[in-house]
């Protein structure tokens, strides 16, 4: 399990000449549940190293981790929302017609769609419409367009590449992480 803090700028120091970073131990303040890194490095490949270096459990084994789906906690229209699945498989984001009811929307509030989904063993499934929600993962809140199916579903939201790259998150099922990237700093959300 990993416990939110933040690793101040100056947390590590990085000697330029030779290219490599001398390691001080980082200041830690928490932060409840999110891992905020922000760094020396100046480019995303540094920083992103510094972020995995500090979060990724080095001495966990468990070799069926990795068949563990990504669940995590989301706000959608500043209602929380459990058991929602984000999937790097998946291209768009759905929402089951039942939540939808549940979040006081209506089949008014649709915008039209004929769109057929098909589903990885290819059942197809017709989309009500689509259904832009306000959703919010850590500290990330966006606008995202969801397509709304009547279908039971193990989940309560899928959260596709739509999502995933408007966001700029890089999931992590093997960690149950989240990634955050924004072009200046890293947050981990755990799931």
């Amino acid at each position: 399990m990993i416990e939110g803090k933040t690793l101040a700028s100056g947390g590590h120091e990085f000697n330029k000449e030779a290219g490599r970073g001398n390691q001080r131990k980082p200041k830690e303040v928490s932060m409840n549940m999110v891992l905020v890194l922000l760094a020396e490095p100046k480019t995303k490949e540094e920083l992103l190293a510094v972020a995995f270096n500090e979060v990724i459990p080095k001495d966990e084994p468990n070799k069926y981790r990795h068949l563990k789906p990504l669940y995590i906690s989301a706000h959608v229209k500043g209602v929380p929302v459990s058991k929602v699945f984000v999937d790097c498989g998946a291209t768009v984001n759905i929402l089951p017609y039942s939540l939808m009811k549940k979040l006081d929307k209506s089949k008014e509030d649709l915008i039209p769609s004929d769109v057929v989904m098909s589903s990885f063993v290819d059942d197809k499934s017709k989309t009500i419409g689509v259904l832009p929600l306000k959703i919010t993962v850590a500290d990330q809140t966006r606008v995202a367009a969801f397509y709304v199916v009547k279908s039971s579903m193990d989940y309560n939201i899928l959260l596709g590449h739509d999502w995933i790259h408007q966001s700029g998150c890089i999931p992590c099922s093997l960690f149950q992480l989240l990634f955050f990237w924004d072009g200046q700093r890293v947050s981990i959300h755990p799931a």
